[in-house]
């Protein structure tokens, strides 16, 4: 341990005088031998002591000894991730070289500022590990394609990359959800000379959970010598997100086979990829339970979003009785649990969110709405105001507006769903099929055959797979006009849709005729 280093924490006054004169004895010694210095600022790196590692720093400048790479690394390397300006400061005003930078790097991945990184990389010639380090910053902050032009620039500028670098551009494709890049990086790893390792693997594994590509995890899983736990639950949870839970299931019963123990994680994946099986969800909780694992929010949330709604109250009560308070997510999956037409008991769980001091985001605002959709319009609007204009913190969303449009469209209201759609093409938001049916059913309410026969165009154009709903509701529309030409011309997109007419279909054509003959038109 250095001599000096036991005088400099029991400092009271930490100005430089002070310091200075602590080191003056020193100072001649470092002179001769400056790994002297460079193993006191590393000591005080290990303590956490930044301002004292300046300081000394600042000492040596004024004494006029040579302060090189070694000695600014070990004192960047003291800073916390949020002071990364003090470690650009240190290579303005001491040294400025590849080490220093490398160290400087280091900082700036801590705190996020790949900017700041990919400007470093053109102060100076830095090695590989420099390189790594900004690739790894950018991937941490979603910059894929900024980490895939420092991976050109290795190679433009001759330096070869590691296992590390491979490692660190796998991983920012994989943040990017890019994993048929990661995948194809992984292969050339596998055929280079480095071996692939766990880092590199779980990288991809994790891209491709993200997306719900099961059977490339699987493929991938069986090419790992020993497969880890973390592997084993990015799998599991591809399988959840490709809807393929017997092999969720299987993954999860296999572990013991690779000696690994199943952990939390690995249950609340396998119990999600289980939630359209409920009493297979509700064995694995009862495992979870019986091997004190600890039951969270994440394994009942995962269990309610594919409950019912009396299965739904059931998960309730199993937390209350574990004294286990439900989180927002619990509760936007409960929400949606009770969208089929239980508007009363939507709106009382939004309730006691807010009683709870739980903000509802916009996923509990949408099912609530749609619990509304069918009969009780006038409390979905309500709920829309206050979505929009007492919470505020949410954003309407695609499916936001399509649950109100149909609520207006059910309650006869289209003038209001015209107005709903306006905003939703404001918000520069793609309408999908069913806004677009909704509206032409709305139309059909009020007999707006021309906004029917637009909408129904809309659908036609963007290509979306309509059924006869909305055909048959401007075809309606049209009857009500006395508009059976037009009635006529719609049931010809019909048969070019390829659709099948129903008997709704031939009786409002047949009356839009009787009508017309009536009329005299």
């Amino acid at each position: 341990m250095s001599p000096e280093l036991p005088k400099l924490l029991a400092l009271d006054d930490l100005t430089f005088v002070e310091v200075h004169r602590l080191l003056r004895s020193s100072l001649e010694k470092w002179s001769t031998d400056p790994k002297l210095t460079t193993a006191l600022l590393k000591a005080l790196a290990t303590k956490k002591e930044p301002q004292l590692a300046s300081l000394v720093l600042q000492s040596m400048a004024f004494s006029s000894l040579e302060v090189n790479g070694f000695h600014c690394s070990a004192v960047i390397s003291s800073f916390a991730g949020h002071q990364w300006p003090e470690s650009l400061q240190v290579l303005e005003d001491y040294c400025l070289d590849s080490i220093s930078v490398n160290a400087a790097l280091k900082a700036c991945e801590k705190a996020g500022k790949w900017q700041v990184a990919c400007h470093l990389l053109t102060l100076v010639d830095v090695n590989v590990i420099g390189y790594n380090t900004c690739i790894s910053v950018c991937g941490k902050t979603s910059q894929w394609s900024t980490a895939q032009e420092l991976w050109q620039h290795m190679h433009e500028y001759k330096i070869q990359p590691d296992q590390m670098s491979y490692n660190s551009l796998m991983w920012a494709y994989s943040r990017g959800s890019e994993w048929s890049k990661a995948t194809s990086l992984l292969q050339d790893v596998v055929s280079s000379q480095l071996k692939a390792d766990d880092f590199g693997y779980l990288a991809v594994l994790t891209a491709i959970s993200t997306d719900g590509q099961w059977q490339q995890a699987l493929a991938l899983l069986k090419e790992m010598p020993k497969p880890s736990l973390e592997a084993l639950n990015a799998c599991i949870t591809a399988c959840e997100r490709g809807n393929a839970w017997p092999w969720a299931v299987g993954l999860l019963s296999t572990m013991r086979d690779f000696t690994l123990q199943p952990d939390l994680v690995s249950f609340n994946a396998t119990i999600s990829a289980c939630r359209r099986t409920w009493p297979l969800a509700i064995h694995l909780m009862e495992v979870v339970d019986q091997e004190s694992l600890g039951l969270d929010a994440v394994t009942f949330s995962s269990a309610i979003d594919g409950a019912g709604w009396q299965e739904t109250l059931q998960l309730l009560g199993w937390m209350h009785f574990k004294r286990l308070p439900p989180n927002a997510v619990c509760f936007g999956a409960a929400i949606n649990s009770a969208a089929a037409n239980r508007w009363r008991e939507s709106i009382a769980l939004l309730l006691e969110m807010a009683v709870k001091r739980l903000a509802a985001n916009v996923i509990c605002y949408n099912a609530a709405i749609t619990a509304c959709v069918m009969n009780e319009w006038d409390k979905a609007l309500a709920l829309w105001t206050h979505m929009t204009s007492v919470h505020g913190r949410c954003t309407p969303t695609l499916s936001t507006y399509s649950a109100l449009i149909r609520s207006c469209s059910e309650g006869g209201r289209w003038q209001e769903a015209l107005e709903f759609f306006q905003q939703l093409q404001q918000e520069q938001l793609r309408p999908n099929l069913v806004a677009l049916s909704a509206l032409c059913t709305a139309c059909e309410k009020s007999a707006q055959w021309q906004l029917a026969v637009h909408f129904l165009e809309e659908i036609v154009m963007a290509d979306l797979s309509c059924d006869i709903i909305a055909f048959n509701a401007t075809i309606s529309a049209c009857e009500k006009a006395s508009e059976w030409n037009m009635a006529l011309a719609v049931l010809q997109q019909i048969v070019e849709s390829q659709l099948e007419p129903n008997q709704t279909t031939f009786n409002a054509l047949v009356s839009a005729c009787d009508r017309a003959v009536r009329l005299g038109v």
